[in-house]
């Protein structure tokens, strides 16, 4: 169990991680040493692998890296009991989030809001946050996009539902816990984006990494949002551009962003549009996410 055998690329695939986290983990937090070999490769053993995964099923659980990172093996194994603990047999059996999100259009389409709000914290409660957002709520939310765009859902319906989908999201956003010294991230749209459901779906993502969150809201100018991160202290500023995808307007809006924060400020970029802009501004505060998987792994890096 001990004997160094697995390089960096089956450690990861074995523990679940990806590579860069795994080289992230072990800069930052030194959560296993592997063993060097003299032309600097890194080799895992199971022993190795086994915690990595552990720590890998506690994060998604929700906990922060920087908290578990140095606990040794025996603790993650209880800590892991005490998890398995609070999932219910009914949790174990609910895996078909198809059938979550089938419920959830179907109540829209009935313009039932009661409905919807009933099946949204109902997904909330016997689902993890990261299946929450991943697998139901952001699928679901791109669902009654493409179903507008396509002529299957109609107007009042698409806004019945952006209307329940947001009110659950940010009462999940105001009731986090987080410690009194967890970092700042404000989330926001810029002038004239006005598509709010994906900066919030953002922003709980980063309250169930640890972070506090101060959502501002939509069709902020970048002054009004940098002030906000400014005076907060914030870390990170979540963004969210929809569309279009070539407005000169809005590039000169995330240009005068990053002009106005700090140079060690993150700036996060996402949502439809948020490649064209991104690609064409070179500076080290921007960091293109492409979905939420991705955001979850950014957490996982950053302390």
């Amino acid at each position: 169990m001990n004997t160094p055998r697995y390089s960096i690329q089956t450690a990861a695939r074995l523990c679940g991680l990806t590579p860069y986290v795994l080289r992230a983990w072990e800069k930052r937090y030194n959560v296993v040493d592997p063993l060097r070999t003299p032309t600097n490769r890194r080799l895992y053993t199971d022993a190795d692998v086994e915690r990595l995964g552990m720590l890998r099923k506690l994060t998604e659980s929700g906990l922060a890296i920087s908290s578990v990172a140095a606990l040794p093996d025996a603790e993650l194994r209880v800590l892991l009991r005490k998890m398995d603990d609070r999932v219910s047999d009914a949790e174990m059996r609910v895996k078909d989030y198809a059938g979550w999100r089938a419920a959830l259009m179907r109540h829209a389409q009935q313009l039932d809001a009661a409905g919807l709000e009933t099946t949204l914290r109902e997904a909330e409660k016997e689902l993890s946050r990261h299946a929450f957002i991943d697998h139901v709520v952001g699928p679901f939310v791109a669902d009654i996009g493409s179903g507008w765009r396509e002529g299957r859902v109609r107007i009042v319906q698409e806004h019945l539902a952006t209307t329940a989908v947001r009110g659950v999201l940010v009462d999940l956003l105001n009731a986090a816990a987080v410690p009194a010294d967890a970092e700042r991230v404000v989330s926001a749209t810029p002038t004239g984006q006005r598509h709010e459901l994906g900066v919030l779906l953002a922003a709980l993502a980063a309250s169930t990494a640890g972070r506090a969150v101060t959502h501002l809201g939509t069709d902020l100018p970048a002054a009004e949002i940098a002030l906000a991160a400014r005076d907060l202290g914030a870390a990170e500023v979540l963004i969210s551009i929809v569309y279009p995808p070539d407005d000169a307007d809005t590039f000169a809006e995330l240009v005068e962003l990053v002009r106005l924060l700090p140079p060690d400020t993150r700036i996060i970029v996402g949502g439809a549009s948020a490649p064209t802009y991104a690609a064409h501004i070179d500076h080290p505060s921007i960091i293109h996410l492409q979905s939420t998987s991705e955001l979850w792994e950014h957490y996982a890096t950053v302390p």
